[in-house]
């Protein structure tokens, strides 16, 4: 994609300066600006791939406990998160903050990685508690309870608006959450035995959800290359006129049909030749879906969407 960007950048006579360059190749484009507005995010996501195998590897190290080393982490994600949220709160609302400064808080890292780290606690309680959560669910008043605190925990996504000072503080916060509790009710929902219209058409949503999710990197990847660059060439081309709703359906299909074409022309030859240069200690890891990972190495969800 920064090659792309490179050939089409020199194609207008374009300089860029070979320091924003390095931010993007070296992942600190969340500290200071870089050529993209949105890879930010995978700044974030890659120090955490960087820390977490750090961190599990020390709780190993110095828990006593050698059948289950990672029982601190939810205890770890209580204090991150409370600290996080503090660092949020202070930075949102100190005097002077303006609209602009916004993001401080969503872009550092050390403002942003609570949200990866529940994942991890998620990951933990799924395979080191396999009881905990699918016990939880059984009882109805508290799956309801998960299930109305997941929606308005998501709520204040559409009551608010991202730049303003709850949002950017305890809004950080609850989003996560909720996406944690949409996380906990698809992975223990109890699905329909009888096959009936309806569960069969959920069945075949989630399948087409699945084959997106399955290319999402590269969609979320180039997304913003197509409605910065590509949308406005065909809008510019085609002699009618096209409202806001066609160029949205337009940006869509582009977004999901590139990067469904540049993940299997770049990301899935990628990920095979890394299976080959650096197989998994414990088997062969998929190119998409690992189907067997060293220990701890499920505790890292993927998070580059």
């Amino acid at each position: 994609m920064l090659l792309t960007t490179f050939l089409v950048a020199a194609s207008y006579g374009v300089h860029v300066a070979p320091s924003v360059w390095l931010r993007e190749i070296l992942f600190f484009q969340n500290y200071k600006h870089g050529i993209w507005r949105h890879t930010w995010t995978l700044a974030v996501e890659e120090h955490f791939y960087v820390l977490l195998p750090l961190f599990l590897v020390a709780l190993i190290r110095l828990s006593k406990n050698r059948s289950n080393p990672f029982r601190p982490i939810p205890y770890v994600y209580g204090a991150l998160a409370i600290t996080i949220l503090a660092m949020r709160y202070a930075t949102a609302n100190q005097p002077g903050f303006r609209f602009e400064d916004a993001p401080k808080v969503l872009f550092p890292t050390h403002m942003r990685i609570d949200a990866l780290f529940f994942g991890v606690v998620l990951g933990y309680l799924r395979h080191f508690q396999p009881e905990f959560l699918p016990n939880l669910l059984k009882n109805t008043r508290t799956r309801l309870f998960i299930q109305a605190a997941t929606v308005m925990c998501l709520s204040c996504i559409l009551a608010t608006y991202e730049e303003s000072r709850f949002m950017l503080s305890f809004g950080l916060t609850l989003v996560q959450l909720g996406f944690g509790g949409v996380l906990v009710l698809s992975l223990y929902a109890q699905l329909p035995t009888t096959a009936t219209f309806w569960s069969a058409l959920g069945r075949r949503a989630g399948n087409v959800f699945a084959y997106v999710g399955e290319y999402s990197y590269s969609i979320y990847l180039w997304h913003v290359a197509i409605v910065a660059h590509v949308l406005g060439v065909i809008v510019a081309a085609v002699p009618v006129h096209l409202g806001p709703a066609m160029q949205t359906v337009i940006y869509v299909a582009l977004s999901i049909g590139i990067g469904i074409l540049m993940a299997r022309i770049v990301e899935f030859p990628a990920l095979a030749l890394r299976n080959r240069l650096f197989p998994s200690a414990s088997g062969t890891v998929g190119v998409v879906q690992p189907t067997a990972m060293p220990r701890g190495a499920h505790l890292a969800p993927r998070f580059g969407n």
